[in-house]
């Protein structure tokens, strides 16, 4: 589909997905803004001659677009928990505020996902899924080593792992 063939909305939503691929960045220029479009393979926008999605980008609360001292406007992704950057960061906002919700800071840096997915596999913090949504994941810091009494069935352990190797599945 040509750019022009799709709707505002829908090149916005692009926009607004690149922008938020691109997070951890500084804010991009329209031109910025379509390299990273095309290496993420989505077709192009034009922030600098396409006034109905920038109009849209400007009304959307997830944007910041700001000018520089010659009028040229840069684009940025807003998360929730700005000050979020990395899993140390992360983990300090979930012990401030004592819990934080998946969706907020999934999109505070690149590889955020994969730094809650190992924090919940390691045991660093606990996920609950609300009762309200299942779609909804609350994480909360566990503050402290959590142990587990482990049945005899542990063949062995290494010291410098988290990891146990077991004799039968211990699941059940």
């Amino acid at each position: 589909l040509a750019a022009k063939s799709r709707t505002a909305q829908e090149r916005m939503v692009d926009v607004v997905d690149a922008l938020k691929r691109a997070v951890g960045r500084s804010a991009l220029s329209a031109a910025q803004v379509m390299e990273v479009m095309f290496e993420l393979g989505y077709e192009a926008v034009d922030l600098s001659t396409d006034s109905e999605v920038d109009s849209k980008l400007q009304a959307n609360e997830k944007i910041e677009r700001t000018l520089d001292e010659e009028g040229v406007a840069y684009y940025a992704y807003k998360s929730a928990y700005g000050e979020v950057v990395d899993a140390a960061s992360l983990m300090r906002a979930m012990e401030r505020d004592g819990f934080v919700k998946a969706k907020d800071v999934v999109d505070c840096y690149a590889d955020a996902a994969s730094d809650i997915e190992a924090m919940i596999v390691s045991g660093e913090v606990i996920a609950t899924q609300n009762a309200g949504s299942h779609n909804e994941v609350s994480l909360f810091p566990r503050r402290g080593r959590y142990l587990v009494r482990v049945s005899g069935d542990v063949a062995s352990a290494d010291e410098d792992s988290s990891a146990v190797r077991v004799t039968r599945d211990v699941r059940d």
